[in-house]
């Protein structure tokens, strides 16, 4: 009997700009402190943190910073 075990993105898929809002998040920093250091919407960073999830196969946001 095999395990399945799934498999995750790279993280050179992602975009320079979605690159930029994961490091920040993994720096610490909240949505609307990203939002505020890159000058964008706080809705703009949550679309990037949607795409980062996508592209990496994450269930959810607490796995971006496992």
């Amino acid at each position: 009997m095999s395990t399945i075990v799934p498999v995750r993105g790279s993280v050179e898929e992602l975009s320079d700009r979605e690159l930029e809002v994961f490091r920040l998040l993994g720096q610490g920093l909240d949505t609307r402190s990203v939002a505020t250091t890159l000058h964008i919407s706080i809705k703009t960073v949550q679309a990037y943190c949607a795409r980062i999830k996508d592209k990496l196969n994450l269930a959810n946001a607490t796995e971006l910073f496992a």
